[in-house]
């Protein structure tokens, strides 16, 4: 058999159990009225009362946060998401390959890896050396 039925048989079991109990008899009386919440809860303190440097903005939205960050930095951020996008395209393509026993698109896979490794190293190796600054003038990144 399998675990499906004995499954199926304890999830109905259990939904019986609860269906015979009999219903819990609500309360005659409720509960009595604490009062009105406390002020600090609910009621926000109107924007007019507060001081003019108060540094609190209830309702304001949050600031738009600027990219400090240099030149540098934001290129190796997006060579990295090049660099490992065309990894997990490599990846699927030698899936599909090795599933379909293709050899010679794995061989080439393989071989397109291998200068995409090469370039990304190369490049991350010419930021490190900008962002050193012993890059000279002239010289492309």
């Amino acid at each position: 058999m399998g675990r499906t039925p004995l499954i199926m048989l304890a999830l109905c079991g259990a939904s019986l159990a609860a269906a015979q109990k009999p219903a819990k008899q609500a309360p005659a009386e409720a509960p009595p009225s604490k009062g009105p919440p406390p002020a600090s809860i609910d009621v926000k303190r109107p924007l007019s009362k507060l001081r003019a440097d108060s540094l609190l903005k209830r309702d304001a939205p949050m600031p738009v946060l600027t990219d400090v960050r240099g030149d540098v930095e934001k290129r190796r951020d997006q060579e990295l998401v090049r660099h490992y996008s065309r990894m997990a395209e490599l990846d699927v393509i030698a899936a599909v390959a090795a599933a379909e026993g293709d050899d010679a698109l794995g061989e080439r896979v393989e071989s397109v890896r291998r200068k995409e490794r090469r370039r990304f190293l190369a490049l991350m190796r010419q930021l490190h050396e900008l962002a050193r600054g012993q890059v000279s003038v002239g010289q492309a990144p």
